[in-house]
């Protein structure tokens, strides 16, 4: 007959190691490895039937053997086993306590074992359908020297794909991004207006030197939208240098996945400085956050991407083509309630705590633009002043939020510039006396979650300008297109309304919005990046529908 005590040191030993084989902690640690629920169930079943096996083989022993078999030396025999076997259990475990060294959380990331050195990569892609609408038989030209023919316009678009690279180096000493883009956009650059990369004059300009904007095959290339690094001084205090977002608006300075409608308002974009190339003091409170930046000015879209009133685009030039003489930017915010992070997109979704944060910002700069040499009427120094403010204010109520923005810009145009209106040949680019305007704007902006996926919004935005221009008309007007037409710049007033349905949050995103105007869209106020056509009729009526990823 067997001797009991081997026979229970076996059993027990058995027992035990499978138990813990099977034990929660090392289930998590090795999901590959973990049985079912049902596989699981069934072997309790057969070890609770060997084990009333065991228990009655023991009686049996114990019986026959009348001695109390289990001493001390046995005990302890028994306890190194069962020691054994945690340690087993605990050395798997271990692996979840070790440094994990590449993953994903909010992006794709890899570091070093100590967390010193780390790097992210995100991406963003949109992906929209545009519908315009003109009411009554058009009678504008919605791009220049092309007049528009058609009430309706429609079609598909990607109007952002970007990639993101950011990480820290040296124990989060210091930070770094590089931010890329393809997109639809046709930047007229200094090349493109009939210039050599040296500044000098090209005699037989392509179509894109001439100022031409070229979609299809001839765009879509990579643009670098931020490159800079960050020295953080100390917990509070930090330096940026490089291509970045000047301190500002709010709603710039939400990133695109963030918005709460298709894209930034058609305020936001007019009135905005956008990127900019500079150093930046930054300090971060509890409370409070201040940011001062000295650039080459910020990235004039005040009339559009034809009437340039300050005339500076800096993101991507070179040193030899500054276009400001000097540019001061500062804004300043206060966390009234609620956590900073909460404020890094415009919705606030349900079970959020209640959240209050105000802002405000200024902007001047001075400079004489580089096409100003060729001033061909009136008067002035050839110089463009411009002063921007605005102040903002966001309310997040957990399920519900608003948003409120003012702005106010004054430009003295001493070298206002038509672009792409080119008399005398291709690359001659004059420049007139445009006085001094004042553009005055707002957007109120709220939204609701119907559902834990589904958030209603409006936005009503409005934006007037003192006018008019002294631009005039000439003899030499290529195909009836005259810079006159800038004159009256027209008030904007835009309602929008819609929806977005979070997928997995920002991450998969579906957002449809319907937007109709109130008066007819000057110049001066349209955008076909946005959606919006010139026309001088009223009720125009735009739906986009957008899908978004980003990971």
């Amino acid at each position: 007959m067997s001797d009991p005590r081997t026979v229970f040191r076996t059993a027990l030993g058995c027992t035990l190691g499978t138990l813990l084989a099977a034990s929660p902690a090392t289930l998590a640690a090795d999901d590959e490895a973990a049985m079912s629920l049902q596989e699981m169930a069934k072997r309790l079943r057969e070890l609770e039937t060997a084990n009333d096996s065991l228990r009655q083989e023991v009686r049996d022993l114990k019986a026959q053997d009348g001695v109390d078999w289990l001493n001390d030396e046995r005990a302890t025999q028994i306890r190194g086993i069962v020691t054994d076997v945690l340690a087993d259990a605990e050395s798997r475990t271990s692996f979840q306590q070790a440094p994990v060294t590449a993953g994903y959380k909010n992006g794709f990331f890899i570091a070093s074992a100590d967390g010193a050195f780390t790097m992210k990569l995100q991406g963003l892609m949109q992906t929209r359908f545009v519908w315009d609408h003109l009411s009554g038989d058009p009678n504008s030209i919605s791009y220049p020297n092309a007049p528009d023919s058609k009430q309706s316009r429609y079609g598909w678009e990607i109007p952002t794909a970007q990639l993101t690279l950011s990480g820290t180096l040296w124990d989060q000493t210091f930070e770094y991004m590089i931010r890329g883009g393809y997109s639809n956009d046709p930047t007229v650059t200094l090349e493109d207006q009939g210039y050599g990369g040296s500044g000098s004059r090209i005699a037989t300009p392509s179509l894109s030197e001439q100022g031409i904007a070229l979609y299809g095959s001839g765009s879509g290339t990579l643009r670098l939208y931020e490159a800079w690094a960050r020295a953080n001084l100390s917990q509070d205090w930090a330096f940026r240098v490089g291509q970045f977002r000047l301190p500002f608006d709010r709603e710039f300075l939400v990133y695109d996945a963030y918005t709460m409608l298709a894209s930034r308002s058609l305020i936001s974009t007019k009135l905005g400085v956008g990127f900019s190339q500079g150093v930046e003091l930054e300090y971060y409170g509890d409370s409070l956050r201040w940011k001062v930046a000295y650039s080459d000015g910020g990235t004039d879209s005040i009339g559009g991407s034809n009437l340039a009133l300050v005339g500076t685009s800096p993101i991507n030039t070179p040193w030899y083509q500054t276009q400001a003489d000097w540019a001061i930017t500062s804004r300043l915010e206060y966390k009234v309630n609620g956590l900073w992070e909460d404020f890094r997109q415009f919705t606030s979704p349900r079970g959020e705590d209640y959240g209050l944060l105000v802002g405000a910002a200024v902007h001047y700069q001075q400079g004489k633009p580089w096409y100003s040499q060729d001033i061909v009427t009136g008067t002035g120094d050839d110089y463009n002043n411009w002063l921007n403010l605005t102040a903002d204010v966001t309310a997040n109520f957990g399920g519900a939020s608003l948003f409120a923005s003012v702005y106010w810009s004054n430009i003295s145009s001493g070298a206002a510039q038509v672009l792409q209106y080119s008399p005398g040949g291709f690359g001659a680019q004059p420049s007139y006396y445009a006085s001094s305007t004042n553009v005055f704007g707002f957007l109120v902006q709220g939204a609701m979650y119907v559902s834990d996926e589904i958030e209603l919004f409006a936005q009503f935005e409005y934006g007037t300008s003192s006018g008019p221009f002294n631009l005039p008309n000439t003899s030499l007007q290529p195909q009836g297109f005259a810079p006159a037409n800038f004159n009256e710049p027209g008030d904007l007033s835009l309602l929008t309304f819609g929806f977005n349905w979070y997928f997995h949050g920002q991450n998969a995103k579906w957002t449809t919005d319907f937007g109709i105007t109130f008066n007819s869209v000057s110049y001066f106020w349209s955008d076909l990046g946005y959606g919006l056509r010139a026309t001088d009729k009223s009720n125009q009526f735009l739906l986009r529908t957008q899908w978004q990823l980003f990971f």
